[in-house]
């Protein structure tokens, strides 16, 4: 992260790594879904701006590792946060 211009770089690795287990067990366990997708979503979208814009589209063009992965994973993070609704409504869904 320091190469790419970042101070701090090991404590800002280890607050993203940290960010991303918390956000990934409350989405297993299905808990704070919309705020867990948040810290997700912008890890994603700054991967993006940061290194693989400059690699193209395609994440296995040549090894090169573009942007596809993560903006499908945003999309899906998105479409998950979309579907988590207030607990009354999940009871509904589920007929009970």
């Amino acid at each position: 992260m320091e190469a790419a211009g970042f101070p701090y770089g090991i404590p800002l690795v280890w607050l993203i790594t940290l960010s991303e287990l918390v956000a990934g067990a409350l989405l297993i366990l299905g808990l704070y879904v919309r705020w867990a997708t948040i810290p997700l979503l912008i890890i994603a979208s700054m991967g993006i701006v940061i290194i693989h814009r400059h690699a193209g589209w395609f994440v296995g063009e040549h090894g090169t590792g573009g942007s596809e992965y993560s903006v499908a994973l945003i999309l899906l993070l998105l479409i998950v946060a979309a579907s988590d609704g207030p607990p009354s409504a999940k009871m509904d869904r589920n007929g009970a």
